[in-house]
């Protein structure tokens, strides 16, 4: 599994539900569930694994599957610290 695309969407759920946009209902759940899983995935030093790198357009979709993924790279890095800063909001 890819773990930037994850945080991405976890932070999208967790906004739209704090912010009334997303029916906490249907949405909170999987936004608790993937920040939940995200952050068990950290690393000693914090950082996200399996995220891709940043990668450029292309009409081969085997070419997205193969990308390199790292850990602590600022693709998964950043949606988690969005997500953290969500969840902190008042």
């Amino acid at each position: 599994a890819e773990s930037s695309c994850t945080a991405m969407f976890a932070y999208a759920f967790i906004t739209g539900v704090r912010r009334g946009w997303l029916c906490p209902g249907k949405f909170g759940s999987p936004a608790r569930k993937a920040w939940v899983a995200l952050c068990g995935s950290l690393d000693e030093y914090a950082n996200l694994p399996e995220t891709c790198c940043g990668t450029g357009k292309r009409d081969d979709l085997q070419y997205y599957f193969d990308r390199t993924r790292v850990h602590g790279d600022p693709h998964g890095q950043a949606p988690m610290l969005w997500c953290a800063g969500a969840l902190l909001e008042k």
